[in-house]
């Protein structure tokens, strides 16, 4: 099951459905991921575009992200950047295609979530940001499924911008001045790093004991489970 809205020039799915990922979930349950794209990536694949080409195009649902193609970083710094997940990505939006066949077709996002859409999250694990920026979901639309949903994860690289989702989110952080603000900004962390050492930061159980996302949901920002930061090595 999928819901599609598009906000201004964002288009915003929440997909309820089964996951390969076992790091993500080890569950035969369906959970919901949300992916953001932009009007030029729908546009791009409604005129024949490729998997690759949809990077291309990365500006209106990447914003500034340091991983973004369009600001610079090469294929394969942003975990998403590989051949698995784009094709799924244009998988994705050729379905939404065929189901809304221009940009004006999509309905737009109303003021508050859909009942059915409230209904599949109840009890259910959601994951916020599975692909682009989650803080183009209204904060209202993630009070309300986070109040009905099991658990949650969700990381943004808008935190410097969008403050009041640190209740929900992480801060996707590069470095230790980056941590240091936005620690200073109230926010709980999620670190990249090339090695590992000692400090106040948790190490992602996914690294250290294999557990799933679903299971452990600490990146759930200052309202959800844990108090420190989360650290895990580039991969």
């Amino acid at each position: 099951m999928r819901f599609v809205f598009r906000r201004n020039n964002v288009l915003l799915v929440f997909n309820h459905r089964m996951s390969t990922n076992a790091k993500i979930t080890a569950s035969n349950k369906p959970i919901i991921q949300t992916y953001t794209f932009g009007r030029q990536q729908f546009e791009c694949i409604l005129n024949g575009g490729s998997i690759m080409d949809i990077l291309d195009f990365d500006t209106e649902n990447c914003l500034d992200c340091p991983f973004s193609k369009i600001n610079g970083y090469v294929l394969g710094k942003c975990y998403t950047d590989k051949f698995p997940q784009m094709r799924g990505f244009k998988a994705m939006l050729v379905g939404i295609i065929q189901q809304y066949p221009n940009w004006d077709a999509i309905p737009e996002l109303p003021d508050t979530p859909p009942a059915e859409l409230l209904a599949v999250c109840a009890n259910n694990y959601i994951r916020f940001g599975t692909y682009g920026e989650p803080t183009f979901i209204p904060m209202g639309w993630v009070e309300q499924i986070v109040a009905v949903c099991k658990n949650w994860t969700g990381y943004t690289h808008q935190w410097h911008k969008q403050p009041e989702y640190s209740k929900f989110f992480m801060a996707s952080v590069h470095n230790g001045i980056e941590e240091r603000i936005a620690n200073d900004m109230g926010w709980r962390v999620f670190l990249i790093v090339k090695a590992l050492t000692l400090d106040s930061n948790t190490l992602c159980p996914s690294d250290r004991e294999n557990v799933t996302c679903q299971k452990c949901a600490l990146c759930s920002g200052t309202t959800g489970k844990g108090q420190k930061g989360v650290k895990i090595k580039y991969h």
